[in-house]
């Protein structure tokens, strides 16, 4: 009697189990067959692209503003070609992002004592240029000269210029539009056989380079 029990009881437990896994495959079936509609599929395509789209936009937009803040947006094909190694008499252009000027350096005077002042690395260095404003708006030999040195065959980083009363007086305060003015610029230098005067030398990009060479025996 008691292994009957157990046979009916075993009986009825397999009986649920296979009831319960129909059940479930009947769901799983439903649901497959269920027709997905197309505003669900495209809002789920929609979904998908978004952040490429929005990716794609904020790219295109740092491009954009790389671009207006790149320091070499300077448009300089406009720019004269550089005039580099010309010599006593000559003429020179010159453009840049604020002003349009020529250059000619007239005369080189050399000497060891330059008015009561002597020099103290090997000799004064006295060139005479002038300057013609060829642009529309006033320029100023301090300007123009800003980034201007003397170098020599033997120290290529240059020394600076400056004024000294009674030898290098200081240039009028401004030259108009199609005018021109003349005057001189003093540099203390060691004594060399060739020596280059560079103009424009660190406004590369901003501006065209100029140099002019010369010898001692070439000065006055």
């Amino acid at each position: 009697m008691r292994q009957i029990l157990i046979k009916i009881s075993v009986l009825v437990i397999l009986s649920i189990l296979l009831v319960a896994c129909n059940n479930k495959e009947d769901n799983e079936a439903e649901q497959s067959d269920t027709p997905v509609t197309e505003e669900e599929s495209s809002s789920k395509e929609t979904e998908n692209e978004l952040p490429e789209e929005e990716s794609g936009e904020e790219e295109g937009s740092d491009t954009e503003d790389e671009a207006e803040t790149d320091p070499s947006s300077a448009n300089t094909d406009d720019l004269p070609d550089d005039q580099l190694g010309l010599g006593i008499g000559d003429t020179a252009t010159i453009k840049n992002n604020f002003s349009e000027h020529e250059i000619t350096l007239n005369s080189v005077e050399i000497k060891e004592q330059a008015g009561e002042s002597t020099s103290e690395l090997g000799n004064f260095v006295i060139v005479d240029l002038t300057v013609l404003n060829t642009g529309d708006e006033a320029i100023t030999a301090d300007s123009v000269f800003s980034s201007t040195n003397l170098a020599s065959i033997d120290n290529s980083s240059g020394f600076p210029w400056y004024y000294l009363e009674g030898v290098a007086e200081e240039w009028p305060n401004e030259i108009p539009p199609g005018e021109s003015q003349t005057g001189a610029l003093l540099f203390d230098v060691e004594v060399s056989d060739q020596y280059i005067l560079n103009i424009a030398e660190f406004l590369e990009g901003l501006s065209n380079q100029v140099s002019f060479e010369f010898t001692p025996e070439e000065a006055e």
